[in-house]
C-alpha cells in the first residue's frame, strides 16, 4: 500500500514497467481530495502487459510515503488499468528498493533494517468510500480465481502470450544469431544457434 495525505492506495510492484503510473481517476480523486498534485505534459510510447500498445500523454507528481521514507515522484497517468498505482522500475532504481518475492518483503538499500511486507491489503485505507472501493477492487481480482495471484503459472502465461514461447524445449523462435563458444582459452567455436535449434 502506498501511504499518500489522502489515505492508502494499492499498489502493485512491477519490474516489468519503466516507469511508475497511477490510473487517471485515482490522480482525479487525491487532486480533488487536496493532495498536492503537479500535473504535467509527457509523451511517452508504451507497450502494456496484455500487449495494449498507446501513448502516455500525461504525468503527475506526488508526494508518496513506503514505510517511513517519502519522496516526491514523476507518475505516469494511465487511462484505466488492473491496478490503482503500478510502481514501476524509476522508483525502485531511485529508492534502491529490494524485493524478495519469495518471502514477500522490501526494504530500501539505504535503510535494510526497515522491512516492509507485501501480498496482504491492509483495511486500513483511510475514511474515503472511494478508497475503501479501490482496496474491494483489488481484493477481489487477487482472491478471484482468474485474479493475478491464483493463475500464475507457465500454462496461463503459455496461453496468454503463446508468441513467446516454443513447443520444444531449447528452442526459440527468432531469426538465426551466431554464438561463439569456448572450448577452452584459446579454440573458441562458432555455432549458429537458430539452426540447430538452441538457445
Amino acid at each position: 500500500m502506498l501511504r499518500l495525505k489522502a489515505g492508502e492506495v494499492p499498489a502493485l510492484v512491477d519490474t516489468g514497467a519503466q516507469f511508475s503510473c497511477v490510473r487517471s481517476d485515482v490522480a482525479e480523486f487525491l487532486y480533488l481530495t487536496g493532495e498536492l498534485c503537479i500535473f504535467s505534459l509527457c509523451s511517452v510510447c508504451c507497450v502494456l502487459a496484455d500487449g495494449t500498445r498507446g501513448e502516455v500523454t500525461n504525468a503527475v507528481r506526488l508526494h508518496v510515503k513506503l514505510l517511513d521514507f517519502a519522496w516526491d515522484h514523476e507518475f505516469k497517468v494511465l487511462n484505466g488499468g488492473p491496478f490503482p498505482v503500478i510502481l514501476g522500475l524509476d522508483i525502485l532504481r531511485r529508492t534502491s528498493m529490494i524485493v524478495d518475492v519469495a518471502d514477500k518483503w522490501f526494504s530500501f538499500g539505504f535503510a535494510p533494517h526497515c522491512v516492509g511486507e507485501f501480498g496482504a491489503l491492509s483495511e486500513e485505507v483511510g475514511g474515503d468510500t472511494y478508497l475503501h472501493g479501490l482496496l474491494a477492487e483489488v481484493s477481489g481480482a487477487v482472491s478471484g480465481q482468474n485474479g493475478w495471484a491464483g493463475a500464475l503459472s507457465v500454462e496461463s502465461f503459455s496461453r496468454e502470450f503463446p508468441a513467446l514461447f516454443s513447443s520444444t524445449l531449447g528452442t526459440a523462435k527468432c531469426a538465426p544469431y551466431e554464438i561463439e563458444l569456448c572450448a577452452g582459452p584459446v579454440f573458441p567455436v562458432s555455432v549458429c544457434a537458430a539452426e540447430n535449434g538452441y538457445i
